[in-house]
C-alpha cells in the first residue's frame, strides 16, 4: 500500500512528460520584456505603482503583502520583478485585516504593504497599534472608491449612481490625516517620482509609514489597462 511506498525510503521520479524548459525560458524573457516596458511608462496610474512598489520591496530586501482585488492582480500581471516573499490573504468580507497582516509580517521582517483605499479603511483598528516593533510602510491606492467593480459588467448595465452606490462605494476620508491622527508618518504623492522618493525614505524608519497615492479615477483606470494590454503586446513582438 502507500505506506509501504512512503516508509519503504527514497521514491525514484517518473520521468513522465516534462515540461519544455525551453518554454519556460521564453515565457520569462517575455515577462521582463513587459517589465522594461512598463519602465517606459509615463502616465501615473495603478499598474505604475503596482510595480514600483514590488521592484523597490525586492531592491531593498523587504517583504510584500499585497492587498485583495486589483492590487494582487496588478502585481500579478504587472509586477514579476518583486522580492521573493509575497503575502496575501483574504479577509471574512475579502478585504478586512490587510493592515493587521501587514504588521505582523513586519514584526518579523521590514515589510512594504500594497492596498486600496477601502482595504486601508476596512483595516483603519490596526492604525491604533501600528507596528510597536518592526518597520512597515503601507501604500494605498487612492482612487476613491471599489476599483474592480469598473471592470464588471455592472458598470455599464446601471446608471451612474446606483452603481456608485452599490458598487463603487466611494469614501471622501483624507487618509493622510487618518493615520496622522493615530501619530503615523504619512504622506500624499502624485507622481511616480514623489512615490519612488517616498519609497526609499521608507526603507529604514521604525513604525507603520503610510503613502498615499492620489490616482486617477477608476473609470480611467480601467482605460489604462486596456492601453496597457495593447502596448504589452508591442513590447512582446518586439523582444
Amino acid at each position: 500500500g502507500l505506506s509501504d511506498v512512503v516508509t519503504r525510503g527514497r521514491v525514484e521520479i517518473a520521468e513522465g512528460d516534462r515540461a519544455n524548459e525551453e518554454y519556460a525560458t521564453r515565457w520569462r524573457s517575455l515577462s521582463e520584456a513587459v517589465v522594461q516596458g512598463l519602465q517606459s511608462v509615463e502616465r501615473w496610474c495603478e499598474p505604475v505603482v503596482a510595480g514600483d512598489v514590488a521592484r523597490e520591496a525586492k531592491e531593498s530586501a523587504r517583504a510584500l503583502v499585497v492587498g485583495s482585488s486589483m492590487p494582487v492582480r496588478d502585481v500579478e500581471w504587472w509586477a514579476s520583478d518583486r522580492p521573493e516573499r509575497v503575502f496575501s490573504n483574504r479577509g471574512a468580507n475579502g478585504i478586512d485585516g490587510v493592515v493587521s497582516t501587514l504588521c505582523g509580517v513586519a514584526s518579523v521582517t521590514p515589510a512594504l504593504g500594497l492596498v486600496g483605499d477601502l482595504t486601508m479603511l476596512h483595516d483603519v483598528s490596526a492604525l491604533v497599534e501600528g507596528c510597536p516593533s518592526g518597520s512597515a510602510t503601507l501604500v494605498v491606492l487612492d482612487n476613491r472608491g471599489g476599483g474592480i467593480f469598473s471592470f464588471l459588467s455592472q458598470r455599464s448595465v446601471l446608471d451612474e449612481s446606483r452603481f456608485e452606490h452599490l458598487f463603487g462605494t466611494p469614501r471622501n476620508h483624507d487618509l493622510v490625516t487618518v493615520a496622522r491622527a493615530f501619530s503615523h508618518h504619512a504622506e500624499r504623492v502624485e507622481t511616480r517620482e514623489q512615490l519612488r522618493d517616498a519609497l526609499q525614505s521608507s526603507r529604514h524608519r521604525p513604525g507603520l509609514s503610510v503613502i498615499v497615492a492620489a490616482l486617477p479615477s477608476r473609470d480611467e483606470n480601467v482605460e489604462t489597462h486596456t492601453w496597457l494590454l495593447e502596448r504589452a503586446t508591442e513590447w512582446t513582438r518586439s523582444w
